[in-house]
């Protein structure tokens, strides 16, 4: 990357547009960014960071980024900085400003500011364009391949900055070269093996307590258990010794388990025979308990035999009974046809009596609407002359309204016209009597120009015995020209005033016309309903025409009604009539029925038919009864049979003593359980302790050997070694050995081949692994001394050589990146004349690489020696810039 141009506008110290044109050094050599302290000379620097990344080179600045606006620039300057640059030999363009308060370009209210947001805009070759600040800061990382921080490393070597990395203490220079070349991955590197190590080592005694664990808590169990005592006490003695002999606890495990196998099957033998035992008892409690169940069924079935022989007269009289229920049933069904019929008939007669009063009531409303249905043409038509007076009324009522309103209009626009006839006629009598002044005036102005003894001008006479004299003001041309506009524009308003009047007048006209001829009309149609008519008539008359013309189609409606049910009702009471003699008949042959089926079915008359009648429910629930006692005395008959072919003798056994040994029986099979599952416990037991005992002895030995071998890294790279070199420390040295090598080419020249730094190669302190001490070879006294002993001036030298060659290390290992520009703001104040003209000749030979050097500083003896400059010039106002190109 080269700068090009540089544009900076209302920003630090510059209050105006500022341009710095660096293609006027030829893209190429050194120039010198001079003037006094404070005026701006770090501020281009920023400037160009700022276009680039959106940051600043120092820290304070990059911390008040927001104050980088100029305190001297008018309030409707803006703040931006524009960078024109190449790279690839391709030109880019960039703009970027920063937030900060502006002018309202619209005031409204009080507030007269507001907020610019901060933005950027790049601007490639082919035209493409990439707005805002992080899309901007993200495409110039893409572009240059570097960020913010390399790019500073590479472009801007700042005050002081490389002296302290010269003197700094290892563990300084460290952490500086750590962020520089990003070894901090081996320091993590180191610190994730300390954190491995830490855990397999955790893993491996987590491992062995869960065993110890495990072991001990079978320990316990076994006391409680049938395993010989002297197997028992050799096992706890094996666990109770201070270092554990894995193999003899194994060996003690296998033994009990086999013990515990033995006595597991011994147990469960025993158990078989209990539980054997007590099932042949239970079989013979079970059989004697049927046996005496079935005695004591045959006993209660004789008992209930004989209850059913005792109610045998009893449900005799109920068959009876339910016999003559049924036969009175038949009979009912007869008297219910009878009844129906009966029915039917004094339903004909009441329906007979309604029609007939139902018709009477119609025939009453049909003689009321009588006169109307005979007058409904008539009234038909006085309703329709009626509703045209109304509607003649009210179109009369909205004529006089309007009537009214015209007049009033037209009187007051006739004394309006009135009024302004008035005032035209004065402002024209006022223009004639000033023109005829105007005319007099002329006159007499003339008679003013008369000489005694010469011709008049305008008749020649010699003698004018009564000359014209002026009198009173004359008005100008100007003002008698607009006094005439004045009467023209009255007589023109009058004029229209006029024509307004008129139409006014023949509206008032026209609308008082339409008003006396609806009077008229509404006279002639008032006569028709005053001729003589039917009362009814008369009536709906009074009504508006509306309502008349509603009660009409109302009283319409209910004639036509009233006629349809009165003949629907007429012709329904013929139907009635003619179904009601039919009735009758029917009526005698049901009862002739029922008669009939009194003797048919046993009664003697209708009072031994009700007697003997039972209703649905009482029959079924007689019958149930009936069928009930047949099916028991049927049932009991059968299980009788049956019971006494399937017992023995009628005697009961006596179950206590039964139930007395098998609870017996119960007690030791539960006793002979217990104690299988108390072998079944040991022998589980057992079985999973040895698997997980040989389980995690084998994990325990894999862990182990893990966390030996990672252990052994970990030392290795912690610097717990020969040579007590931490892994970072040693990339790093290799690292810092490239920059002195770098460095020492122009440490050497600056110095005339006097001295060489070198890295330390023994720790100056044993308690670190720190090796990043420098040392300086003098070969003067071919002796190597520390650097610090350097003077000021050496030091300079020396950091100023540092700074190039770590340059030169970061573009190296940066894949080939170039920044083919360099800032230098270091304190060349130091130098002699002659490490001046070292110094210079060093960056001279940076400059046959095509690059552009910047060196900013206020030493005299620079302007002598560099002739390109940016003189930057300091006042009460703020800072200007001149560019002196050199020869």
């Amino acid at each position: 990357m080269k700068p090009e141009k540089l544009i900076i506008c209302g920003w630090g110290p510059y209050k105006d547009l500022v341009e710095v044109d660096f293609d006027k050094f030829n893209g190429r050599g050194l120039f010198l960014i001079t003037g006094p302290t404070g005026s701006g000379k770090t501020t281009l620097f920023d400037a160009i960071s700022y276009a680039l990344y959106g940051a600043l080179s120092g820290e304070v600045r990059d911390k008040d980024r927001n104050s980088v606006r100029s305190d001297f620039a008018e309030a409707e300057t803006p703040t931006y900085v524009e960078l024109v640059m190449t790279h690839a030999d391709k030109t880019y363009r960039i703009r970027r400003n920063p937030e900060y308060m502006r002018p309202k370009k619209r005031k409204n209210g009080e507030n007269d500011f507001t907020t610019e947001k901060e933005n950027a805009i790049l601007y490639y070759p082919d035209g493409k364009v990439v707005e805002g600040s992080k899309e901007v800061t993200a495409a110039i990382k893409e572009l240059l391949r570097l960020d913010y921080g390399q790019f500073k490393q590479l472009s801007m070597i700042a005050q002081g900055e490389f002296a302290k990395l010269l003197t700094a203490a290892p563990k300084d220079k460290t952490k500086i070269f750590r962020e520089i070349f990003g070894t901090g991955i081996y320091e993590r590197f180191t610190a994730n093996l300390s954190a491995r190590a830490k855990k397999h080592y955790v893993l491996v005694t987590e491992q062995k307590h869960k065993l110890e664990e495990d072991i001990r808590l079978l320990a316990v169990g076994l006391d409680e258990t049938g395993l010989e005592e002297e197997l028992k006490e050799r096992f706890h003695t094996a666990i109770e010794a201070k270092y554990w002999n894995n193999e003899e606890i194994q060996q003690c495990l296998e033994s009990m388990l086999e013990q515990a196998v033995k006595g597991h099957k011994e147990q469960e033998r025993l158990y078989r025979q209990a539980e054997e035992k007590l099932e042949t008892l239970n079989i013979l409690f079970t059989r004697k308990q049927e046996e005496n169940k079935r005695v004591q069924e045959y006993r209660s079935a004789l008992e209930i035999s004989c209850k059913l022989k005792e109610q045998e007269g009893w449900f005799a009289e109920k068959e009876k009974q339910h016999q003559d229920a049924v036969n009175a049933g038949w009979v009912e069904l007869e008297a219910i046809k009878a009844r129906q019929e009966n029915a039917k008939l004094e339903a004909l007669k009441k329906e007979r009596d309604t029609l007939q009063r139902e018709i009477e009531d119609r025939q009453q409303e049909k003689q009321g609407l009588q006169e109307f249905w005979q007058n409904r043409e008539k009234l038909q038509e006085l309703i329709g002359i009626k509703d045209k007076v109304e509607k003649l009324s009210k179109e009369m009522a909205v004529l006089e309204k309007e009537l009214e309103q015209k007049q009033v209009r037209f009187a007051k626009g006739k004394a309006l016209y009135q009024q302004k006839e008035q005032l035209s006629q004065a402002k024209k009598a006022e223009y004639e009597e000033a023109v005829l002044a105007q005319k007099r005036a002329a006159i007499g102005l003339a008679a003013t120009l008369l000489v005694p003894g010469k011709p008049c001008p305008v008749c020649g006479a010699i003698d004018h015995p009564n000359p014209a004299k002026l009198h009173g003001e004359v008005l100008s041309e100007q003002e008698l020209e607009l006094l005439k506009q004045e009467k023209e524009e009255r007589e023109a308003d009058t004029a229209n005033c006029y024509q307004q009047v008129v139409v006014l007048k023949t509206q008032t006209e026209e609308t008082q016309v339409r008003l006396e001829q609806q009077k008229l009309e509404a006279a002639q149609l008032q006569e028709q309903l005053q001729q003589p008519t039917a009362p009814v008539c008369v009536e709906f008359l009074k009504r508006s025409a509306g309502e008349a013309t509603r009660l009409w189609q109302r009283n319409s409606e209910a004639y036509g009604r009233v006629q349809t049910i009165l003949q629907e009702k007429e012709n329904r009471l013929q139907q009635v009539m003619e179904q009601g003699k039919a009735q009758q008949n029917a009526v005698k042959e049901a009862i002739s029925g029922f008669r009939q089926a009194l003797v048919q079915y046993g009664f003697e008359n209708e009072q031994a038919y009700q007697k003997a009648y039972l209703g649905k429910a009482e029959r079924e629930s007689l019958a149930g009864q009936l069928e009930e006692y047949n099916r028991r005395k049927a049932a009991n008959k059968e299980l009788l049979e049956h019971l006494r072919q399937n017992i023995i003798e009628d005697t009961l056994t006596d179950l206590e003593p039964i139930q007395a040994e098998i609870s017996i029986s119960r007690n030791q099979k539960a006793e002979m359980l217990a104690a299988l599952k108390s072998w079944e416990q040991c022998q589980n037991e057992l079985k999973k302790t040895r698997k997980l005992c040989k389980e995690k002895l084998v994990e325990i030995e894999r862990q182990s050997k893990e966390y030996g071998c990672i252990k052994e890294l970990e030392n290795i790279a912690t610097g717990n070694n020969a040579k007590k070199l931490v892994f970072e420390q040693y990339v790093l040295a290799s690292y810092f050995e490239e920059i002195l090598v770098a460095a020492n080419i122009r440490f050497r020249k600056m110095t005339g081949n006097r001295y060489e730094m070198r890295r330390t190669k023994e720790v100056s302190d044993g308690r670190t692994k720190d090796n990043l001490e420098i040392e300086v070879m003098d070969y003067y006294t071919g002796k190597p001394r520390s650097v610090r002993t350097l003077s000021g001036g050496e030091s300079f030298k020396a950091s100023l050589s540092l700074a190039l060659g770590l340059s030169d290390v970061i573009q190296a290992m940066s894949g080939g990146v170039r920044v083919d520009a360099l800032f230098i703001d270091e304190g060349f104040g130091a130098l002699d004349s002659e490490s001046l003209d070292q110094a210079c000749a060093t960056l001279m030979g940076l400059v046959e690489s095509q690059r552009l050097i910047g060196i900013i500083s206020h030493v005299a003896e620079l302007r002598e020696r560099i002739d390109k400059q940016i003189v930057i010039e300091k006042s009460g106002m703020g800072s200007k810039l001149r560019i002196v190109e050199g020869v």
